[in-house]
């Protein structure tokens, strides 16, 4: 009887590990890129994609929170890859 073939961490390819890694970099250094830089665009923006008005105050807010999130996600992904460049062997 054959068995399968089992693939551990260390025999993984190494586009199966580093791919998700480097895409987690992409999606809101992307984001940033697009959002508009003042806040009437972007209330512009969201009452052409989906009908509605978005009074200024909130587009600030919301412009904030996405910038936040996107600089927070950018932090976290380059804290791990630090932490995995300070671990390699």
């Amino acid at each position: 009887m054959n068995k399968p073939a089992v693939l551990c961490c260390n025999d993984a390819p190494p586009f199966a590990t580093t791919r998700p890694r480097r895409l987690g970099w992409l999606t809101p250094s992307m984001v940033l890129i697009a959002l508009p830089k003042c806040p009437m665009c972007l209330a512009g923006y969201i009452g052409l994609t989906t009908g509605l008005s978005l009074p200024m105050a909130a587009a600030e807010k919301a412009q904030l929170f996405v910038m936040a999130l996107c600089v927070l996600s950018l932090g976290i992904t380059g804290l791990r890859w630090a932490r995995d460049y300070v671990s390699r062997p």
